[in-house]
């Protein structure tokens, strides 16, 4: 049995073609509104987020920074709170150190006694070596020089000691009165008038530095006998 095929007829198959452009321009209607709908949706929502308002431009007056109030201000200590936790937290433990580098010597050690004697060297004997710990020699060559004292040392401090004692004698010699012997000193009492000295003031002459005797003795002098020493002398011993 064999079916019918859709285009047995004639009129049939334009009654098919029309059928389906109607089916299809309705479904592509359809896409079409459903589309619009989502524009408009779109659209309405981005008109609420920037709505279309006409600005008109603002001027601003700029003042620089380094002109303005609070430039500069001042740097202001962080205020510190007692009770706020560490920052930092040191979990971990502190590494140890390096070893220790190592020592290029031994570290010293006492020397024996036996060692301290052998290095005990007696002080050179020569003059010109050794100025702290040098000790004279003789002149023989034998042993070391004595010490020997001058006795020229012991008369030199005899005569500045009779020197000193005679010198204080002079010093204080009482001045001898009319009797020869010291002047009686005066009974403590009160004085009926003021003490008087009588000084024996020298005699002035009119010629104190004796050029009078120093010309006459330059005049005298001619000019062969002329002899400086002899004019030096004679202005040292005019007295």
């Amino acid at each position: 049995m064999e079916s019918a095929s859709p285009c047995s007829f004639p009129g049939d198959a334009e009654a098919d073609a029309i059928a389906v452009e109607e089916a299809i321009t309705t479904l592509t209607k359809a896409d079409m509104e459903e589309l619009m709908l989502h524009v408009r949706r779109f659209y309405a929502m981005l008109h609420g987020i920037h709505p279309r308002k006409r600005v008109r431009a603002t001027f601003v007056k700029y003042d620089p920074a380094r002109q303005s109030t609070a430039f500069n201000s001042g740097p202001a200590e962080m205020p510190f709170d007692p009770l706020a936790q560490h920052k930092r937290r040191f979990s971990r433990p502190l590494p140890r150190p390096s070893r220790s580098r190592p020592v290029r010597s031994s570290p010293p050690r006492p020397l024996p006694r036996r060692d301290q004697d052998d290095w005990k060297a007696p002080p050179c004997v020569d003059n010109r070596k050794n100025p702290g710990k040098r000790q004279p020699a003789s002149s023989a060559g034998v042993g070391t020089l004595d010490d020997q004292i001058v006795r020229n040392f012991g008369r030199l401090a005899e005569a500045l000691d009779a020197a000193e004692k005679e010198a204080f004698l002079i010093r204080n010699k009482p001045d001898e009165g009319s009797s020869g012997g010291a002047p009686v000193r005066a009974a403590a009492g009160k004085r009926e008038r003021p003490v008087e000295f009588d000084f024996d003031e020298p005699e002035q002459s009119d010629d104190p530095f004796d050029l009078d005797q120093f010309m006459s003795k330059f005049a005298c002098l001619g000019m062969d006998d002329f002899d400086l020493d002899e004019l030096l002398g004679s202005m040292l011993h005019i007295r």
